[in-house]
């Protein structure tokens, strides 16, 4: 977990591609840029407004790309919203956010409950780990 969470922070920002079940076969993919891990587990936030969040709900399977020169990092697998207000509070301590609070009714975070990372090197995959289901 913690070569995954150095690569991300070493990157200037990452993608999360989603879908939506109710548009088939259609992507949906937009920047990220804060991540953390919180209980062995790698948190990634939202904004319950979002169409993002909305798909994430929907359809929790989802697909994560960082790029840092000429090696990058795939990871997929599966979000899980925490509502915790514990939780929310450590990832916005972790990663400061000055427009969210823990408790404002729109910050969301969620976890990989299951996730295979991938590392490349230009085409060539490198390793690949793969994390358990944690409930």
């Amino acid at each position: 977990m913690e070569r995954i969470l150095e690569f991300l922070h070493s990157c200037d920002g990452f993608f999360l591609a989603t879908s939506d079940p109710e548009v088939p076969y259609l992507p949906h993919l937009r920047p990220f840029g804060v991540v953390t891990v919180i209980d062995g587990r790698l948190y990634l936030c939202s904004n319950n407004t979002k169409a993002c969040f909305q798909q994430i709900i929907k359809n929790p399977w989802v697909e994560l790309c960082a790029l840092k020169g000429h090696n990058w990092l795939r990871l997929s697998g599966k979000l899980v919203c925490d509502q915790r207000p514990a939780v929310r509070a450590q990832f916005l301590k972790d990663c400061p956010l000055p427009y969210y609070t823990y408790d404002d009714g729109i910050f969301e975070v969620f976890y990989f409950s299951e996730m295979t990372a991938r590392y490349y090197d230009d085409i060539t995959l490198e390793e690949t780990q793969t994390f358990p289901v944690q409930v």
